[in-house]
């Protein structure tokens, strides 16, 4: 026999506090319909087309970056369910699992973070850096967009007179006369979708978040031009904070080991490199699930990949747990930091790009990118 849970533990909902007006109200249908003639509601329909209640409690970034990537039509490149490639909040693991997501929420950077791992370009501002007008105009420009950018805001829901904190959810809209911003909320089981005075939501991204010790933000996603099409960094922040201290310590001192008695020569040199990072904490890289047959866009960059020198010395050292041409990209993308590691003897030409195509360089720097978001998010 099920016993039905007593309902003053429970909730369905919260009434919604002033200044908040619910989209669905009579008034804010009418906002919706003078934004809508004054053209700053574009960007609505792309994210309304994907807009869906956050599955967990803790997941409003998730479920947000979920909303967000799906509106512009990113193809993750794994499947969900099925036959069928499209982002739920479950495949978001990445920077930081989910299941400390689930415990702990996520931030400001390791949502950017995130974006970045599958296939957004993020412009990420704290709030405390960006004047009213700064924050209005960025907002504005992703209303008036029918693609991306999408705005997101990083913001505390105690400015607005809500109950709970530290909260992101999609903004849709602007009505420009009265200066109102429209919140697609992904906490539907809480408040509905509503507009917000521009002002309160301003001062809502300056709150500080206790988790971090800094203010939050609004962060402007946009569709990378190009996303890793073979590999990815091995990217939970529990994975990346000791690679990132082995990368600055231990790895150079290995590194000094092998070359040592070592030919002066760039050979020499690759193939030290790929032993010490044979010997990382954790796997620096992991490569994506192909499609078969593959597209012609990756058959070529794989193509390309194989004919260069620093590939063949890395398929020839046939000691890797990973494939030969994801260690090559994790050498070209590690390349700005080689020359400190092996010397100023160093022959590192070998690890530079040369007459590479737009696309490799593409590959290499969305490792490039991925690096630094790890780094701004776990250290």
């Amino acid at each position: 026999m099920s016993v039905r849970p007593d309902s003053r533990s429970t909730f369905y909902r919260r009434a919604l506090p002033a200044p908040a007006i619910a989209l669905s109200s009579e008034r804010g249908r009418a906002l919706f319909r003078d934004a809508l003639g004054e053209g700053t509601l574009e960007g609505y329909f792309a994210l309304a087309e994907q807009f869906h209640t956050q599955s967990e409690p803790a997941w409003c970034g998730l479920g947000t970056l979920v909303i967000v990537l799906n509106a512009m039509a990113i193809d993750p490149g794994r499947v969900w369910k099925g036959p069928w490639r499209w982002y739920s909040e479950e495949m978001l693991d990445c920077c930081k699992s989910v299941e400390a997501v689930k415990r702990d929420g996520i931030n400001f950077d390791e949502l950017a973070c995130v974006a970045r791992c599958n296939g957004a370009d993020v412009d990420a501002s704290r709030g405390d850096t960006l004047s009213l007008d700064a924050f209005r105009a960025a907002i504005l420009g992703a209303a008036q967009q029918p693609g991306d950018p999408h705005a997101v805001v990083s913001y505390s829901r105690a400015e607005l007179g809500q109950t709970g904190d530290g909260h992101f959810s999609p903004v849709a809209g602007l009505h420009g006369g009265l200066d109102l911003a429209l919140i697609l909320d992904t906490a539907r089981f809480k408040y509905p979708p509503h507009w917000v005075p521009v002002e309160a939501l301003w001062r809502a991204t300056q709150r500080i978040d206790a988790a971090t010790g800094q203010a939050r933000g609004l962060l402007l996603f946009r569709r990378a031009e190009h996303r890793g099409a073979l590999c990815s960094l091995s990217c939970h922040q529990r994975e990346w904070a000791p690679i990132r201290r082995w990368l600055r310590n231990d790895a150079r001192q290995l590194l000094a080991k092998e070359l040592a008695g070592c030919e002066p020569n760039g050979v020499a040199q690759v193939e030290a490199v790929i032993r010490v990072l044979e010997r990382a904490p954790q796997p620096l890289a992991r490569g994506y699930l192909l499609p078969d047959p593959l597209p012609p866009p990756t058959r070529a960059l794989l193509d390309e990949i194989r004919g260069i020198d620093l590939y063949g010395i890395v398929d020839a050292h046939g000691d890797n747990a990973v494939a030969a041409e994801v260690t090559t990209l994790l050498l070209l993308a590690l390349a700005p930091s080689l020359p400190t590691w092996l010397g100023a003897e160093a022959d590192a030409g070998l690890f530079e790009l040369r007459d590479a195509s737009e696309s490799l360089r593409s590959e290499v720097g969305h490792l490039r990118a991925q690096i630094s978001a790890l780094d701004s998010a776990c250290c």
